[in-house]
């Protein structure tokens, strides 16, 4: 329990000297995971489904020659790529504004600090400390939030061109089963 408390404090402490900045930036990290997260549970989904989402596709329309099958195929394909890249793009892009909302509390920590050296002068280093501090911490934050999602989105990219790879082999493997029989 007072771990939690010390532990509270230090965030708290935290979030008050690095300034405003801090506040849309961790919401920008909240958001990119929770959307990170959404994009890896229906990739997982498509990659365990490939075979029955080819085995319906071709149920269903039954195409007549192969020709057909190579249309419905790259329909599915295109429908296929729109699931498995859903949030990717808002997760790199996420990424990429975090370090972008980093610099921008680096610039207003720094503005302080030449405000506070108008105001005061150079006789007092503490009220100097509070700007560096901003600046500091609010590059340090950007940081920390944006190199995780960094990871995040090139895993994600991989693994939705696995999901790609496993529909169109799903669908191969099932026009090529469908053609032996007829």
């Amino acid at each position: 329990m007072e771990l939690s408390v010390v532990v509270v404090e230090e965030v708290a402490g935290t979030l008050v000297r690095g300034g405003w900045v801090l506040v849309p930036l961790f919401a920008v990290g909240l958001a990119a995971w929770f959307f990170g997260i959404l994009q890896w549970a229906a990739l997982g989904g498509m990659l365990r489904d490939a075979d029955g989402f080819a085995e319906r596709l071709v149920a269903e329309r039954m195409p007549a020659s192969r020709e057909a099958c190579d249309d419905l195929l790259d329909e599915a394909r295109a429908g296929w790529k729109a699931r498995s890249g859903a949030h990717l793009r808002t997760v790199a892009r996420l990424a990429a504004a975090a370090p972008l909302l980093g610099l921008l509390g680096t610039v207003t920590g720094m503005r302080e600090s030449f405000r506070t050296i108008m105001v005061h002068g150079f006789g007092n280093p503490v009220l100097l400390a509070d700007g560096i501090s901003e600046a500091l911490l609010t590059t340090q934050a950007g940081l920390v939030v944006a190199f995780p999602l960094v990871l995040l989105s090139a895993f994600l990219k991989n693994r939705a061109k696995l999901a790609d790879q496993a529909m169109e082999q799903a669908f191969v493997r099932r026009r090529n089963a469908m053609e032996a029989g007829a």
